[in-house]
């Protein structure tokens, strides 16, 4: 008996561990938690992007070209054509410069990462599951989909979906409440990329005005 109940303990304590391990895998495979995972990596990141807006109905009412810089907690968003405008993200504050307005916007971000999906890239300890819904949104063998939806009914946009290829992010897709889409494509996607601060940094013209909101 007492052979007996040793082995029976055994086995009780293989299954525990066998469950916990099985939560643990569970937790892992979690879409938040790969989507926090695959963000984290993307640092130092230097890219081209593509930016359509469509309507609801499919047609496309603007495009645009740009480069981003992103070393983590900043972020330089720089359209290129066919109208410039440049967002910095630094110092939990993002700025707007719009060089043909001679006017550059500055407003805080705080911590509510809604508000502004930019900072998905920007922040190392995401804790998504505060501000989204996520789930898988169709993989493949070349690409992985998340599908995000905000918990706020106050948010401009209605999800997000970011989509990752074998070279690190490849699409960023925002849809409004109107369904209206924001489709972003990448292009010669480096990341661990030495970035300097300067990059960061705005050299406005004296006469630029400064709008706070």
């Amino acid at each position: 008996m007492k052979y007996l109940s040793l082995i029976v303990t055994s086995f009780c304590l293989l299954a525990a561990l066998f469950s916990l391990n099985a939560q643990a895998d569970t937790v892992q495979r979690l879409p938040s938690t790969e989507l926090q995972r695959l963000l984290q990596h993307e640092d130092g990141v230097v890219a081209r992007f593509e930016q359509q807006i469509t309507n609801a109905q499919g047609l496309v009412i603007e495009t645009s070209y740009g480069k981003v810089h992103l070393a983590k907690p900043n972020l330089r968003w720089e359209v290129l054509a066919p109208y410039a405008q440049i967002i910095v993200v630094r110092n939990n504050s993002v700025k707007i410069y719009d060089p043909d307005l001679d006017q550059v916007t500055v407003r805080d971000l705080g911590d509510d990462i809604e508000q502004v999906p930019l900072t998905l890239l920007t922040r190392s300890n995401l804790d998504l599951t505060d501000s989204y819904s996520v789930v898988r949104g169709g993989d493949n063998l070349d690409e992985q989909r998340f599908l995000l939806r905000p918990k706020s009914a106050e948010v401009l946009f209605e999800r997000i979906e970011i989509v990752f290829g074998s070279n690190g992010l490849q699409a960023l897709l925002i849809f409004d409440h109107t369904q209206q889409q924001t489709v972003i494509r990448f292009s010669d996607y480096r990341t661990d990329q030495v970035i300097q601060s300067s990059v960061f940094e705005l050299d406005l013209p004296p006469d630029t005005d400064i709008v706070r909101g």
